[in-house]
């Protein structure tokens, strides 16, 4: 039994030679936020990382942090670049930015393969202090995969964000969601009836009658929900025939009382970010929606029922 002692103990004592007596640099950030770098708008900064083995030396040089105080109250954009793309076409590249007591502000952070690009969002206040954390990790890129090892210099760009709205316009209320950091509002509209009738009963009776048909024979499939990045919910279904729309619905509780996300859309596909907390379960439901077009010619809809089976997402 101390012979097998001795032996496990020789081998630690080996291990931690690799790491120490070869002049290893073994940390996964190289900075940390005491000694954080600071980063003005639209300024770039740039840092050289290395991951893996280098001539019997291993660096875990995996992320930086960096200081930002912003000038004014508003949205930013914290853009990374430099990252290579792994053989799969995804990166294990993010951005995460907090305040000062380490509360997470940001949207996004991670690849997002639309737009190609790692890119966080964050609302920022006039004069608060954030903290940035970059993060990069190589594995399966061409350089690794070839050499065991890749040196790549990462550049953080601070920029204004301008919401790129996503517009679905309705008879009484227009919807609004930023494409980029899921912020949305609805904006009520005034619609103003004719003094006369612009459609006759019988066209009415008709548009309307084949609406509820439609949405009576419609069925719920391929509906799924997933999380797989933090704060975010992916939501797909497959087109319904003769549906002009649909509608989503995101709550804590079954019974759907105090919504947490309520859209109106044309998509099959939704990415949510808006109001999503990681750690937290959430119900989602779809319908989908028939128009047509009342007597004064203003949009109605008529809708299906619900998914049967209720959706469950575990955010991550």
């Amino acid at each position: 039994m101390t012979k097998k002692f001795l032996g496990l103990f020789t081998m630690l004592i080996m291990i931690i030679n690799v790491f120490t007596t070869a002049g290893t640099a073994y940390a996964y950030s190289i900075n940390s936020v005491q000694t954080a770098e600071t980063i003005s708008l639209s300024e770039t900064k740039s840092v050289t990382l290395k991951y893996g083995e280098f001539y019997d030396n291993y660096y875990a040089e995996s992320g930086k942090y960096y200081l930002f105080v912003a000038p004014y109250t508003g949205y930013f954009n914290f853009t990374l670049t430099g990252w290579k793309s792994r053989t799969d076409g995804t990166s294990d590249a993010s951005v995460y930015v907090t305040d000062s007591y380490g509360k997470s502000v940001d949207y996004g952070g991670y690849y997002n393969q639309y737009y190609n690009d790692v890119k966080s969002v964050a609302e920022c206040t006039k004069g608060q202090t954030y903290y940035i954390e970059i993060g990069y990790y190589p594995f399966n890129t061409p350089d690794y995969e070839a050499l065991g090892n890749a040196t790549t210099t990462l550049s953080l760009t601070i920029t204004p964000h301008n919401h790129d709205f996503d517009v679905e316009a309705y008879s009484f209320t227009t919807y609004y969601n930023c494409k980029r950091c899921g912020y949305s509002y609805t904006k009520r509209t005034t619609t103003i009836i004719p003094a006369r009738t612009t459609r006759s009963a019988s066209e009415v009776s008709k548009d309307k009658s084949s609406a509820k048909k439609a949405m009576n024979k419609a069925k719920i499939t391929n509906f799924t929900a997933k999380s797989n990045a933090k704060k975010k919910i992916t939501v797909r279904w497959k087109k319904i025939k003769k549906a002009n729309g649909y509608q989503v619905q995101l709550s804590k509780k079954k019974n759907f009382k105090n919504l947490v996300y309520n859209i109106h859309t044309s998509k099959k596909k939704l990415t949510i970010k808006n109001n999503i907390q990681s750690n937290k379960t959430y119900n989602i439901r779809l319908r989908a929606y028939a128009t047509y077009r009342d007597a004064f010619g203003n949009v109605r809809m008529v809708y299906s029922k619900w998914n049967k089976n209720l959706k469950k997402v575990r955010v991550k």
